[in-house]
């Protein structure tokens, strides 16, 4: 699905703790595709994401739409600043 729409995503919000895929692995196979888009999780768990995975912002659950705004305003915002996620 991603590559088929690649050109209408502009970051990849997802959990951490999925079923099915947990969310670090859907991570990886996205950027295998993609390494510039941003990525942002969110869990109840950021303290246990993989240390591979310190890079990306985490928003903590439960959380306000506002933090949910703010916090993808700013990564969108990092990613165009410096070209990086």
């Amino acid at each position: 699905m991603f590559e088929q729409h690649r050109s209408d995503i502009n970051i990849l919000l997802t959990d951490i703790i999925m079923p099915g895929m947990e969310g670090t692995a859907l991570v990886e196979n996205i950027r295998k595709m993609d390494t510039s888009i941003p990525v942002l999780f969110m869990s109840a768990f950021c303290d246990r994401l993989d240390p591979r995975m310190k890079q990306f912002g985490c928003i903590v659950k439960p959380f306000t739409n506002t933090v949910l705004i703010d916090t993808v305003q700013k990564a969108l915002s990092k990613a165009i600043r410096t070209g990086t996620p």
